[in-house]
């Protein structure tokens, strides 16, 4: 038995964006770097909703974020960051 949670698969920004991720996570796998840790972050403010996620596997980070200012649309980057 096992469930599935479609988030987010309509929009062309979307997919570009999980594709990205995929590529960026894949060559952390094929460079050996496969015991990784988790970190999410929060910031809200009746102007701002800020999220990220941080992958850090050995010496790389992938970095996911999102950001909407009060009235505007989100927007989303994805940064790779290695030490």
């Amino acid at each position: 038995m096992w469930a599935s949670l479609t988030w987010d698969g309509d929009d062309a920004g979307a997919a570009k964006l999980a594709r990205s991720l995929y590529f960026l996570l894949n060559s952390f796998e094929k460079q050996g770097n496969t015991s990784c840790t988790i970190e999410t972050t929060e910031r809200e403010s009746p102007e701002l909703d800020n999220k990220s996620v941080e992958i850090h596997c050995g010496k790389r980070t992938a970095a996911l974020y999102t950001v909407a200012y009060k009235e505007q649309r989100p927007v989303a980057s994805l940064d790779e960051t290695i030490k």
